[in-house]
């Protein structure tokens, strides 16, 4: 009763202005939308006979669409229904022509994307294109040219479901090339994974490797229309090295093509590399970190994620007085069980970090003259044990 009730607020709540699909029910009468805009919400699709050697057997809620690329570029769409329980399939066809739709229903055009698994309720129902195709709602996107044609033809297997919106996206695709170098002898790095990642969400990744030579060539795909993911972590790595990496702000992307980037990497060494192993600092007499420190621990347990075999230890120091008490020597310890708590939060071994608090043994200032020397000393440093 309460479900029903539900769907019924929900239809209720769209009534008014569903977009009506009604007469889409076969290629012949497919409905024209554009790419430029939002189409829908729309009515549920219409309820028809289907042979049961169809691709949709035994299905029969079918809405189809055709529509034209209004620019160059690597397509997407997004099909959202209104019930995120309803469960959509598609089929994508490329072409035009008043001989298509026989060659469709013969079956002698074949699909260029479908998807017909169980959309994620997680994930709203969605299906559709995306970049990678890399999850079972979505399959791989598709370059396009201006003026190329599509038929969509999509399919709520549950019936008495509800309607659904469409919303496209044109993307670019840029190529990025480079070099992986060792820091000290300037000699190439074969094999190294260089890698491009969306900071905003983290899923849309790229990746190669380097050649012989330590070159590499990578081709990337982002939104054209508004640049609309403000920053990408562009990084490289191999075994035993330290990460080399680089930030690159929405207003690069137009001119990555005409640069290219070096990536020098220094070996992993046994000890402290401050260089590589930036110290963490914090708050006055508190295991708070201070502003800014996310982007040195996200680099550390992408580094150990990535070398499986690395063991650190963690040493945790307080801005206090000589000689240390306990009091110094607790801070310190929590501090640097903070830093291990956020590694192992993320899956890193806890028997691969161990953590040590020192008080205040070692201050960078014995004597600190002021609130900024005093905040060098509130500190947690890495020291590699064994990699």
């Amino acid at each position: 009763m309460i479900i029903s009730f539900f769907v019924f607020s929900i239809m209720m709540s769209y009534s008014q202005k569903l977009v009506d699909i009604s007469k889409g029910n076969s290629c012949e009468n497919a409905i024209e939308i554009s790419t430029v805009e939002v189409f829908g919400p729309t009515t549920a699709p219409a309820s028809i006979e289907i042979e049961t050697d169809n691709m949709f057997a035994n299905t029969q809620n079918v809405v189809w669409y055709k529509f034209e690329a209004t620019q160059d570029g690597f397509l997407l769409f997004d099909i959202t229904p209104i019930d995120s329980l309803d469960n959509y399939d598609f089929v994508l066809y490329k072409g035009k022509g008043d001989g298509i739709c026989n060659d469709i229903n013969s079956k002698d055009k074949k699909p260029l994307r479908t998807n017909f698994y169980r959309n994620e309720i997680q994930k709203k129902g969605m299906t559709g294109l995306s970049i990678l195709g890399d999850s079972k709602s979505y399959s791989e996107g598709i370059d396009v040219k201006k003026g190329d044609n599509f038929y969509l033809m999509i399919n709520n297997i549950y019936e008495g479901g509800l309607g659904h919106s469409i919303s496209f996206r044109y993307l670019k695709s840029f190529t990025v090339k480079g070099n992986v170098f060792d820091n000290i002898s300037n000699e190439p790095i074969s094999n190294a994974i260089v890698t491009w990642q969306n900071i905003r969400d983290e899923e849309e990744t790229f990746t190669t490797t380097t050649d012989k030579k330590g070159d590499f060539q990578l081709t990337i795909i982002i939104n054209v229309e508004t640049y609309s993911f403000p920053r990408y972590y562009f990084y490289a790595y191999t075994d035993a090295y330290y990460i080399s990496d680089t930030i690159i702000l929405s207003k690069e992307i137009p001119s990555i093509e005409e640069n290219k980037y070096e990536f020098g990497l220094n070996q992993i060494k046994e000890g402290y590399d401050y260089v590589e192993l930036p110290n963490i600092y914090f708050e006055p007499n508190e295991s708070d970190l201070v502003a800014g420190s996310d982007k040195i621990l996200k680099k550390l347990y992408l580094l150990m994620n990535l070398n499986s075999n690395l063991e650190i230890r963690i040493e945790g120091h307080t801005n206090g007085f000589y000689p240390s008490t306990s009091i110094d020597e607790m801070l310190s310890e929590n501090r640097a069980k903070e830093i291990r708590k956020y590694f192992t939060d993320l899956g890193i071994a806890e028997s691969r970090i161990s953590v040590k608090g020192l008080g205040s043994t070692k201050m960078i200032y014995r004597t600190p003259e002021d609130e900024v020397q005093e905040s060098f000393n509130r500190r947690v440093e890495f020291y590699v044990v064994k990699f």
